[in-house]
């Protein structure tokens, strides 16, 4: 649940923190705004999530509804095995999302890809009568998902090979989230990752779950400035390898993809 206590100070007056779980009876905060962002893929009961969603909204404010989620069509596609823990129970593309959306009396606004085409953001608010027909996900056909889905294993497997390869002894990898632990544990070389840098200070002196390896800051780097870092989101390479000449290193940064 959402801690309000780490608000900065300057939001306490203005963001209330209500640590309940979202139910039906929150449409007393008339909310003109609904976002829920990478928690959709979270929760088993996805129609009754947005069920509950749609109930809230509502109709004297329009209330619009943005949700953001991972885009299983590049994962598939690019055999992204990093991308792929427990952790998400329901995968989306963006017609299975407009679809879920439809199903609870959404009307889909707008649906595009965002952060490298890594993420599907879907705009929605309450079905209106007479909306007219569907467009905006208009020819995304599910045979052509599940022929996906279908070689989704075999470019996996061709990727961890790739990856073994790759990596070489004592990598670095750069951010802790779910892919370095999805990454690591994948790939099997636990023991030969050196470390794990992340640049969020809460987070520095714990440990990954999985690989047992201690999370540092990029400072940490100089002490034992290692061969090769791999980036667990490309979307940051260059930020990353920018940081790393400018403590005076050379090693070589990669990114998944």
């Amino acid at each position: 649940l959402f801690d309000g206590r780490r608000l900065p100070p300057a939001m306490e007056t203005v963001v209330t923190a209500v640590p309940e779980r979202y139910r039906r009876e929150h449409r007393r905060l008339r909310p003109h705004l609904i976002v829920c962002r990478h928690t959709l893929e979270h929760i088993p009961a996805v129609g009754e999530m947005l069920d509950t969603i749609r109930a809230t909204l509502d109709p004297e404010r329009d209330t619009a509804v943005v949700i953001e989620v991972p885009d299983v069509g590049r994962i598939l596609d690019e055999g992204a095995f990093w991308d792929v823990y427990f952790e998400h129970t329901s995968y989306f593309s963006a017609g299975s999302l407009a679809r879920a959306l439809r199903r609870s009396d959404h009307e889909v606004t707008d649906l595009y890809r965002e952060y490298g085409d890594q993420y599907l953001i879907a705009h929605a608010r309450a079905a209106r009568e007479n909306a007219g027909d569907d467009t905006v996900t208009a020819g995304e056909p599910v045979e052509d998902l599940s022929a996906r889905v279908e070689v989704f294993a075999d470019r996996a497997r061709r990727s961890v090979a790739r990856w073994r390869e790759r990596v070489g002894d004592r990598p670095v990898i750069w951010g802790s989230g779910s892919k370095c632990v999805a990454f690591a544990t994948t790939l099997g070389i636990a023991e030969r990752v050196a470390g794990v840098v992340d640049v969020n200070p809460h987070r520095h002196g714990r440990f990954m779950p999985g690989i047992g390896r201690a999370i540092m800051a990029p400072e940490d780097l100089r002490n034992d400035p290692p061969r090769a870092i791999v980036a667990m989101n490309p979307i940051y390479r260059d930020e990353i390898e920018a940081s790393v000449r400018a403590l005076g290193l050379d090693s070589v940064v990669m990114a998944l993809s």
